[in-house]
């Protein structure tokens, strides 16, 4: 088989993990975080965390970039969860760390002045590959990753915790959860013509 190259221009390529919590197994989203590690963008490469803890507290934006933060943010996050998109959210400098890897514990820890934020995924599903073409769901980007389901996950620290747990779902046919490790990830625009 010939191999196939693409002329669909680069957004982003990295990692975006992520934690989504319910308190009604997904019929309404009490709290979520997406955590960025960024191998290369336009603006840099780096990490980002955005956290919105729910219950009408106000968002959090952690990076070591503020480029790269608000290249994510209007590029790729205005799409994923509008109000992370917002760039007059403030910044924390913060600085990135993992630790552990599936199937065991798999954590990362961000660290700030004044304080640090420890998120967990743990007992994992099956990873799966995951696709969709730019204009799926609305959206102007598309992407390809590989996803590491777990069952459970959160974040503490001195951040507001956020309420909940993660739920069970199917997604494009493969068990899945709301908390994912999305590695292996590249988001790509439409194809050059």
């Amino acid at each position: 088989m010939k191999p196939r190259s693409s002329t669909n221009p680069l957004v982003v390529i990295g990692e975006n993990s992520f934690i989504r919590l319910s308190e009604d197994e997904g019929a309404t989203i009490a709290a979520r975080a997406s955590h960025w590690r960024v191998y290369w963008s336009p603006a840099g490469v780096g990490h980002a965390l955005f956290i919105d803890p729910g219950r009408s507290r106000p968002i959090e934006l952690y990076a070591d970039s503020v480029e790269l933060a608000r290249y994510l943010q209007t590029a790729v996050e205005c799409y994923l969860y509008k109000p992370f998109g917002d760039v007059s959210l403030s910044i924390v400098s913060s600085s990135f760390e993992r630790d552990g890897a599936p199937p065991s514990t798999y954590r990362e820890i961000v660290r700030f002045r004044g304080g640090e934020i420890l998120l967990e995924w743990l007992d994992f599903l099956r990873p799966f590959n995951f696709a969709t073409e730019p204009g799926d769901d609305g959206r102007p980007i598309g992407l390809q990753t590989t996803f590491i389901p777990a069952r459970q996950a959160g974040w503490s620290g001195t951040t507001a915790a956020g309420s909940g747990s993660p739920w069970q779902l199917l997604r494009d046919g493969q068990p899945c959860t709301s908390a994912c490790l999305a590695w292996a990830e590249t988001w790509r625009l439409p194809a050059e013509p």
